[in-house]
């Protein structure tokens, strides 16, 4: 996770993104976990960070933090006159979560909004950095209508389960609708220390110029 922090530092001259939405191709590849975790290395770096469960359709992070999800990002979308209500991440400092609240009628609708803009706006100027635990790609339009609003995305694969044939359309959904200067990168989650895909991708064995390649565009 240091490793993927420092990636995302160096990963656009004039700053590092401030925005960041984690995706993947499908459920269950672990963005959950990549999100809450990259959180908490930032805020572990003196920063102000701002958590937000984007995935309105299924939100999980606070049952992962044992929150309460009565307010979240559905209400404070669903009307101008509800407030977003960030929780303390428990004993983390300068983490806050902004759980997902209860699932809407239609959930593109409001990531795709005005609202969910001005937020964002709104964020910037009281974050250092905000991390959308975003939905997947591939089943539904709402990560890409989230993407367009970011920094940075990244692209979660779990190791041994996400085919290839998903992380290209997943990858090239998003780059095709994305504007340009928005940093795209790959995550390859759950990788096993003895795998030799693990050795190989840090240049121990096999091709050390395509680690090298892949290092240079935030893959981790």
């Amino acid at each position: 996770l240091r490793m993927l922090r420092t990636s995302l530092m160096i990963s656009r001259g004039g700053g590092p993104p401030q925005i960041l939405l984690i995706t993947s191709p499908g459920a269950g590849e672990g963005k959950s976990t990549i999100s809450l975790n990259l959180a908490a290395a930032l805020a572990q770096q003196g920063s102000k960070v701002l958590l937000v469960d984007a995935d309105l359709r299924r939100p999980v992070l606070h049952q992962r933090i044992g929150l309460d999800n009565e307010n979240g990002l559905s209400t404070a979308l669903s009307s101008s006159v509800n407030q977003p209500d960030p929780q303390r991440a428990g004993t983390i400092p300068n983490l806050s979560v902004l759980c997902g609240g209860p699932v809407p009628p239609i959930p593109s609708e409001l990531l795709g909004s005005q609202r969910m803009q001005d937020l964002i706006t709104r964020w910037r100027y009281e974050y250092d950095f905000i991390v959308l635990d975003g939905p997947p790609v591939l089943p539904v339009t709402d990560a890409v209508l989230v993407a367009r609003q970011c920094d940075a995305v990244l692209l979660v694969a779990r190791h041994g389960i996400t085919r290839k044939k998903s992380v290209e359309r997943g990858y090239r959904a998003i780059r095709e609708q994305t504007p340009v200067g928005v940093v795209l990168g790959t995550v390859l989650n759950a990788v096993p220390g003895r795998s030799s895909d693990f050795s190989d991708y840090y240049g121990y064995h096999g091709n050390a110029g395509y680690a090298e390649e892949r290092r240079n565009e935030a893959h981790a």
